[in-house]
């Protein structure tokens, strides 16, 4: 499946990770391509307000997509897992002013504390604000 999604882009054939068809496997599959083609994330631009909709979130593949997408954009990479995005956002903080304005606004964080559990995604939260991202939880 990995290499059917970078041969894939090879030939401009698009992923659709909202289809609803899609299996934890492909996406899983995604999110490895996203690594291998962008690598870890170096440049997030500044002064910039993102908004992530928990509507959209099911599991936690769909949290780690729609993040990676949101900042880095399409084919973007911010890990799939804790580990890889605490990675992805250390070499985002090296790579780009400590003193940042990042501000990620969660909508619908039902969802997301559903699809994360609500201690998970409390990490997430914390781990973000390490970082010097402001963050807003809307319900």
């Amino acid at each position: 499946m990995l290499i059917d999604i970078l041969h894939g882009w090879d030939e401009k054939i698009n992923f659709t990770w909202k289809s609803s068809i899609i299996t934890s496997g492909q996406k899983d599959a995604y999110l490895r391509a996203c690594g291998i083609y962008s690598g870890l994330p170096t440049i997030i631009p500044p002064n910039k307000i993102f908004h992530i909709n928990g509507k959209l979130i099911h599991d936690d593949l769909d949290f780690y997509y729609l993040v990676a997408e949101t900042l880095i954009g399409d084919k973007g990479y911010f890990g799939s897992g804790y580990d890889s995005f605490s990675d992805c956002l250390i070499e985002s903080y090296n790579k780009n002013d400590p003193n940042h304005n990042y501000k990620i606004i969660f909508n619908n964080t039902s969802n997301i504390k559903n699809a994360l559990t609500e201690d998970y995604f409390e990490e997430i939260v914390n781990l973000l604000k390490q970082y010097n991202f402001q963050v807003e939880i809307i319900e």
